[in-house]
């Protein structure tokens, strides 16, 4: 992995790129220079940070990081959540409709009835 290169993609100095990948200067320098082997840890972090500068499909990266099934799991999980809000949202116009019409009934009853005076 040339991180020289995503470094320079990113316009990062050396300090940035340690931060932006959460190592020490040190250790990122000593991954630049190559002088220590990346652990698969910052190789995997770095392909996800870095997967369109590397050019590498959306779907490897999650395919990678075991988070492909997540992602397609959540259309149908918040659909259904969805559905279920827009019913209780339905019931409760019909709540707030028929409370509505509750009121009206009454004041209507109210007036019809002779004042004891």
């Amino acid at each position: 992995m040339k991180f020289k290169e995503l470094r320079k993609k990113k316009d990062f100095s050396q300090e940035q790129m340690a931060e932006y990948l959460g190592l020490s200067p040190s250790a990122y320098q000593s991954q630049e220079y190559e002088t220590a082997k990346p652990r698969g840890t910052l190789v995997k972090l770095t392909r996800l940070l870095f997967w369109k500068e590397l050019n590498i499909p959306r779907e490897e990266i999650l395919n990678e990081l075991r988070l492909n099934d997540l992602v397609e799991e959540q259309p149908a999980e918040y659909a259904e959540k969805l559905a279920r809000l827009e019913f209780l949202e339905g019931e409760l116009k019909k709540s707030n409709e028929r409370e509505e019409i509750y009121q009206m009934t009454i004041r209507a009853l109210q007036d019809r009835q002779p004042n004891k005076e």
